[in-house]
Parts: C-alpha cells; structure tokens; sequence
C-alpha cells in the first residue's frame, strides 16, 4: 500500500500515520522504492487490530470538518435566512 492508499482507507493524514509510526503503533514501511514508501496491508491490518489506544484511533478517523457551535454568541433570527 502506499501513503495515499492508506490515508484514503484508515481516513487519516499523512502526519498522524507518521506519528503512530513514530509511537510504535503503526508498521515501518516494507519497501522503498524509487523515493516511494510502501506497506504490507496484512501489516496494516494487524496494527489496526492490535492498536493500544481505541479512542485515538476512533477520534482520527472522525472527519474534523464539522463546525463546532458556539455557545457564547448570541443566537440571530437572521441567521437561518439562508437563500435556498
């Protein structure tokens, strides 16, 4: 598998691949080739399912996209107006 398989499948960033990598949560690449790193998805696999911490790796995989609402600010009845 490579980088962008990876990130497409667990739906998380490059960086946070690399820093469970880093942590030892994640495999090492199997190969370099020609500048590009590659994993054994049965490696992948097998750190998925032997991950240490569930909730981080739930959390990541949540898509961090969503708008938090904020409490603080007064709530406009204009705000909804939006032009359909």
């Amino acid at each position: 598998m490579a980088m962008e398989d990876i990130e497409y499948d667990l739906r998380i960033g490059q960086t946070k691949f690399h820093e469970w990598m880093a942590q030892g949560w994640m495999p090492q690449p199997w190969i370099k080739e020609g500048g590009v790193a590659r994993w054994r998805a049965s490696d992948i696999l097998d750190a998925i399912e032997n991950f240490p911490n569930r909730a981080e790796f739930a959390a990541a995989m949540e898509p961090q996209s969503v708008k938090a609402v904020r409490t603080d600010k007064p709530h406009s009845p204009w705000a909804d107006q939006r032009a359909a």
